[in-house]
């Protein structure tokens, strides 16, 4: 624990003080002149905001943002951001699909899952690889050429995410427990 001495408590104590006093006096003056109808006849009263431009963007560069803008143009890393978004949301798509699928497969009376059913299983548990791979490519790339550090991606993890499909493909069709034999996917094992 530091020690703060008694001198620079009263300090802070009394900055903000202060500062609540400034604050207060100056909702009071605002309050009085709109009492006094000082704000009735601003421009745009009524209206909604234009939003339209970042109030943040230095002038210098408004007009070349809003041309930019006007002709659907994006910095690359905007562009890929909204890649991996799409590809994040395509990858859940694809598994639910494969999921449906799986459901509407007829469970064996042996147990077994047919060879029919397997193969096409680890088609799609290969493509789902496959676009694993791809997409912590792009968030690789994205990460390279962002402006800065907090908008970089976190990677997809792969393992993780063949660990769930398999338990929830498991989950749906039994047989696919039992038939074991999925492809050589060491590179996404932890």
């Amino acid at each position: 624990m530091s020690w703060i001495p008694p001198s620079q408590h009263r300090e802070e104590d009394e900055a903000a003080l202060r500062e609540r006093a400034w604050r207060r006096l100056v909702e009071e003056r605002i309050q009085e002149a709109m009492a006094q109808g000082a704000f009735d006849n601003l421009p745009g009263k009524g209206k909604p905001l234009d939003l339209r431009e970042n109030p943040f963007t230095p002038p210098e560069l408004r007009l070349a943002y809003k041309l930019l803008k006007d002709a659907n143009f994006a910095p690359d890393w905007i562009e890929l951001d909204r890649d991996v978004r799409a590809a994040r949301e395509e990858l859940a798509a694809f598994q639910e699909r494969h999921m449906e699928w799986l459901r509407h497969q007829p469970l064996p009376t042996d147990g077994r899952a047919p060879a029919a059913v397997l193969d096409w299983h680890r088609r799609m548990r290969a493509q789902l690889v496959r676009r694993l791979d791809e997409l912590n490519r792009k968030i690789d790339h994205l990460n390279l050429i962002v402006p800065q550090l907090q908008l970089q991606r976190p990677r997809v993890d792969a393992a993780e995410v063949l660990r769930r499909f398999d338990e929830r493909c498991a989950d749906i069709y039994p047989p696919l427990a039992q038939a074991g034999g999925e492809p050589d996917d060491r590179r996404h094992r932890p």
